[in-house]
């Protein structure tokens, strides 16, 4: 089992599919709509959620959420998604 959010430096990369499921989990917090139009704009700024084939850092996650979101809404939402992502790794 893998705790801490230092976890995530052992696993450089995840996959799409395990992107688009971490930001699903946000869909209570923001909405379907919000959650929908944060994954069309995520593919328009080169993090391909949709592609099975792609994989990403946390910081490549990071870099494009705060590209949409700012700053400060960002830290909210990769500490969810960083969240989600270790529920998937266990």
């Amino acid at each position: 089992m893998i705790t801490g959010t230092n976890a995530l430096s052992d696993r450089p990369e995840f996959s799409a599919k395990a992107i688009r499921k971490a930001i699903q989990t946000l869909r209570p917090m923001l909405g379907d709509i919000a959650v929908d139009a944060m994954i069309y704009d995520l593919e328009l700024y080169g993090l391909l959620v949709a592609n099975e084939r792609a994989s990403y850092s946390i910081d490549q996650i990071h870099l494009a959420l705060e590209r949409i979101f700012g700053s400060e809404a960002t830290n909210l939402l990769i500490k969810r998604v960083k969240k989600a992502l270790l529920e998937e790794m266990k």
